[in-house]
């Protein structure tokens, strides 16, 4: 039974946050700009102490590990604005 009511939750959250989409056309922009916050917001404040975690069980610092995560995150930025894969 909590499987139908997780998938209705899901199927009404989807909706609704395509519904709002589409009513806000001329502020996609914001949208676009929550949507990255959220992912960002999820990454550094569940993924990232879970990480640490591993790392300290393997014996790696935790220096060595944000140190990946920065460099990941300078790199992809880079990325993103040389290419421009995403030009209007």
């Amino acid at each position: 039974m909590s499987t139908i009511l997780f998938t209705l939750l899901a199927m009404c959250s989807t909706l609704v946050g395509g519904y709002i989409a589409i009513a806000a056309r001329h502020r996609i922009h914001l949208l676009m700009g929550l949507g990255a916050g959220v992912l960002l917001g999820a990454v550094f404040f569940d993924l990232l102490p879970e990480s640490l975690a591993v790392a300290a069980a393997q014996g790696w610092s935790f220096r060595f590990v944000l140190g990946i995560v920065v460099v990941g995150f300078l790199i992809f930025y880079l990325v993103e604005r040389l290419l421009v894969l995403h030009a209007c």
